[in-house]
């Protein structure tokens, strides 16, 4: 009979990583307890295949000894790495890869696993093992390059967690793939995409994308982008834009007013400036009475002022990277049991590059305005 959870005997201090989206986990069977977490932030990830265990492990001994241009610059993308640990699960002992916890200092965690390539089998892969690869997750490998292996995510109205595992990833399509990016977004009819939210994305995928338009030493399979956001984070943005629409809207309302309240002033003016029934006296405290008490244009100035900020603020996109409390948007690369060295020279990873490139263009999809988008792109 196999164990529960609960039945589990683990050191004090280790628990079962709530957010696993992926991978093998403890009702897989007896070969593996999931991924378990470290009261000091850090997540184990069980090796399961020796060979594979051994190719990752080595993978992150490589960059963290290497002083080569594109290992350096790959770390950016990659988790913390603190060597590895023996545990004794069950009286069993059982290795572990220690790697930074992604989702540490989040409230509301939703994750998702993403992996690149429209090739999922390595150059080590029996025919056998090419034939299972091929044959899952197909519709959306052949259309995007990529596959959706798993994901949570919280309501931003209800606080609600949905889990969507490997199964339901399995059936997704051209269509559906969107879909499930919508639904992970907390995308829907009555709720439009938050700008700031897609843009912190894009700014990670990018980074990512101009690497792997660059390196040609690797080739990644099987590898994933593991995106992690804060519906607590994003809860909060929407309720700043929706503050700032409003103010907008009531910048504007009353930049209407003070408008028509100037014209209807002047008129008045002018008609008093030609009539002979005032003396000229009169008139002069109108005039005054207008540039002191009621400074239309110095109010109108400071109103395009407030607004021209209100519209900059709406539409920034900067992330404050080194205040890690503000970092509620984290997208990095994991999974690596499958990278080997380029078997061509001077050739660019197109199996990773095209899958990365698919994502990035359907995330640009989901904001109102593309054209900037695309010129940001082609800068890249």
């Amino acid at each position: 009979m196999r164990k529960s959870s609960i039945e589990l005997d683990m050191p004090e201090g280790i628990r079962y990583f709530k957010s696993q989206i992926s991978g093998h986990k403890i009702m897989d069977g007896e070969r593996t307890t999931g991924m378990l977490h470290t009261e000091e932030g850090r997540v184990l990830k069980p090796i399961i295949k020796q060979v594979n265990g051994e190719r990752e492990i080595m993978f992150y001994e490589s960059l963290k000894n290497s002083d080569d241009s594109t290992t350096q610059e790959l770390k950016k993308f990659v988790p913390d790495y603190f060597g590895i640990i023996d545990l004794q699960i069950n009286r069993t002992n059982v290795k572990y890869i220690s790697l930074k916890d992604l989702t540490e200092g989040i409230t509301e965690p939703c994750v998702m696993d993403i992996k690149i390539g429209k090739r999922t089998w390595d150059p080590t892969a029996t025919e056998k093992k090419k034939e299972e690869e091929n044959l899952k997750y197909v519709k959306s490998k052949e259309v995007y390059g990529f596959c959706i292996t798993g994901f949570q995510v919280y309501s931003v109205f209800t606080g609600e967690l949905k889990k969507f595992d490997k199964d339901y990833g399995k059936k997704l399509d051209r269509e559906t793939v969107v879909e499930a990016l919508k639904m992970f977004l907390n995308i829907n009819t009555n709720n439009p995409p938050c700008r700031q939210l897609i843009m912190k994305l894009l700014s990670a995928l990018w980074k990512i994308q101009l690497f792997f338009r660059s390196q040609r030493k690797l080739r990644f399979y099987a590898s994933s982008l593991l995106i992690v956001y804060d519906a607590a984070g994003l809860r909060h943005c929407m309720r700043n834009q929706q503050t700032a629409t409003l103010k907008s809207k009531l910048l504007l309302k009353r930049s209407m007013s003070l408008n028509s309240q100037e014209n209807n002033t002047r008129q008045s003016t002018r008609g008093l400036l030609r009539s002979d029934s005032y003396c000229s006296d009169t008139v002069e405290k109108l005039c005054c009475t207008h540039s002191l008490a009621n400074n239309f244009d110095e109010d109108l100035a400071r109103m395009k002022e407030e607004y021209g900020m209100l519209l900059r603020e709406l539409n920034s996109s900067s992330i404050n990277e080194e205040n890690e409390a503000q970092n509620w948007v984290r997208v990095n690369m994991i999974d690596f049991a499958h990278v080997f060295p380029a078997d061509e020279l001077n050739a660019l990873d197109i199996n990773y590059l095209e899958g990365i490139e698919n994502l990035i263009r359907i995330l640009e999809q989901f904001l109102p305005n593309k054209c900037s988008i695309k010129s940001t792109d082609n800068n890249i």
